[in-house]
């Protein structure tokens, strides 16, 4: 729910979800990732890198940390 709120740009409720997510799955690496989303659609870019490095800690496999340092990598750019 909280990516499709992401995805309509009902940030809010997004924020809502995800961190409702985040309270239920502490170890899951994808409520990090769209939270990340979440403050680069609000410019909050430093917020966003910490997500994503939040996100990298929880990751699992090659593709996923590979993933995530890219975005890592893009948000960098941004700063």
């Amino acid at each position: 729910m909280g990516t499709d709120c992401l995805r309509v740009s009902n940030l809010d409720q997004a924020a809502a979800f995800l961190e409702t997510s985040l309270e239920k799955y502490p170890d899951d690496y994808r409520p990090y990732c769209a939270l990340g989303f979440l403050n680069v659609e609000k410019n909050e870019f430093l917020t966003a890198r910490y997500n994503f490095v939040k996100a990298l800690d929880r990751a699992e496999t090659k593709p996923q940390k590979m993933f995530i340092l890219f975005l890592i990598s893009a948000v960098n750019y941004c700063i």
